[in-house]
């Protein structure tokens, strides 16, 4: 399994692009604002030439709170944005914390498989060694019994060094 996260898509990539979008939405209507401030504040030129400086201070308090607005709007758009970034980033984490841990659990079920495949090749070995051991001990019993057989046919007592194993 991959570590990294090529091809990840996470329901949040949906709403990452919507803040891209109204980020967008907000920069474009900013323009537009400050377009509008631009075009507003060269007619208070006039105005405010024609109309003393009462009036001009009236409106250049107007257009702050414009641009305070939009601004204060631009802020929250790139704090969304930072928020929506920093929930992706927790659940990538998370999913890459469940692969970890996944891959941790599979490593360790693998050794165990391993252990387990080493006892019982072993208990194998010791199965078929001991099961050799029976068969020649049971072989040892029938020459033995067959000798003694014949030797009792026979009135001979010679068993040509063989012995009973243990």
């Amino acid at each position: 399994m991959s570590k990294d996260l090529r091809g990840f898509s996470h329901p949040a990539a949906a709403l990452r692009e919507l803040v891209h979008w109204r980020l967008g939405k907000a920069e474009r209507r900013l323009a537009q604002v400050q377009l509008a401030l631009d075009e507003a504040q060269a007619a208070l030129d006039q105005t405010g030439n024609r109309l003393g400086v009462t009036v001009r201070a009236m409106a250049a308090q107007g257009l702050r709170g414009l641009q305070g607005e939009t601004h204060a709007l631009h802020v929250n758009s790139v704090i969304r944005l930072l928020d929506e970034q920093r929930r992706q980033e927790l659940a990538r984490n998370e999913c890459q914390a469940e692969r970890d841990a996944h891959q941790r659990v599979c490593v360790e079920l693998r050794q165990r498989i391993q252990g387990l495949d080493r006892v019982h090749e072993q208990a194998l070995a010791q199965h078929v060694a001991e099961q050799e051991r029976l068969q020649w001990r049971d072989l040892d019993d029938q020459i033995i019994t067959r000798r003694q057989w014949l030797e009792a046919r026979s009135g001979t007592t010679d068993t040509g060094g063989l012995r009973h194993a243990d």
